[in-house]
């Protein structure tokens, strides 16, 4: 698969970006709303004005892709049951093959039982919801994964780990994430689209760098390339190694930090 993102008009932003097979991608931004209105535009399920496109064809109502992709948002609800016998009935109306032993299989290692309150129905909590999102996911056979807030209501690093795993795994070709939480993801994503303070969108690579300054530096010093202004101004890391001593000199406190770590520096980030 190749994605092709051209000229893109999203807000107050413009988006170019190639998604080539066997990529995991992540998108961040802190406005989550912009988040997903963008990943619903890749998904193909809302018009894009002709600026999204699989193999020169615009992904809006396009059959080949919508046969080879799924679109999950993990807060929201999918399922009322575990039995797999309905689950699996009711995906055939929509043409979706499902394995009913990789679900069973997920729900065991992740005790979704002991997020779930089985009365007439079954009620899941929060993260039980997320569980059986991420069992439902997997068991869908798609090859191209398309997942608004991953890691939704999961608290423990051992669930963080396990989200992480099966979502960055080969099993998938293409994976584009709506990420909700950055640091669990480190290194296991070719790229990340940020979506700036400072309407740009950006593509940084796994190991790439941001450079994190104090709040009030910018009333003093030129600081270029910003991307975030939270509790630390977080810039690109386009400094060479004269401009840093520079900054030394002059007694200038900065911190060179991986692209995942940024959440730390902004304080209460998500509107949505």
């Amino acid at each position: 698969m190749k994605l092709e993102i051209k000229n893109l008009g999203l807000k107050d932003y413009n988006i170019d970006m190639n998604i080539y097979d066997g990529e995991k991608i992540g998108i961040f931004a802190r406005d989550n709303n912009i988040v997903a209105n963008l990943l619903e535009l890749i998904a193909g399920i809302n018009k894009n004005n002709n600026s999204i496109f699989l193999n020169k064809v615009d992904v809006f109502d396009n059959e080949e892709f919508f046969l080879n992709r799924v679109y999950f948002d993990f807060k929201n609800k999918y399922l009322t049951t575990l039995r797999v016998n309905k689950i699996e009935s009711a995906l055939k109306d929509y043409n979706l093959e499902f394995d009913k032993e990789k679900f069973v299989q997920i729900c065991k290692e992740l005790n979704i039982r002991g997020e779930t309150d089985i009365t007439y129905k079954y009620e899941f909590t929060n993260t039980g919801n997320s569980f059986v999102n991420l069992a439902l996911l997997c068991s869908l056979q798609k090859d191209n994964i398309i997942i608004n807030n991953p890691l939704a209501n999961i608290n423990l690093k051992s669930d963080y780990n396990y989200f992480v795993n099966k979502l960055a795994s080969s099993e998938f070709d293409n994976v584009i994430l709506g990420i909700d939480k950055l640091l669990p993801f480190k290194g296991k994503l070719n790229r990340i689209l940020f979506l700036s303070d400072f309407n740009e969108s950006i593509i940084m690579h796994n190991n790439d760098n941001f450079i994190v300054f104090d709040k009030d530096i910018d009333k003093y010093f030129l600081i270029k390339d910003k991307v975030y202004k939270g509790n630390k101004i977080i810039a690109l890391n386009n400094y060479t190694k004269e401009e840093l001593k520079q900054w030394q000199k002059q007694k200038v406190n900065y911190e060179i930090i991986s692209i995942y770590e940024i959440e730390k520096y902004l304080g209460e980030i998500w509107k949505s």
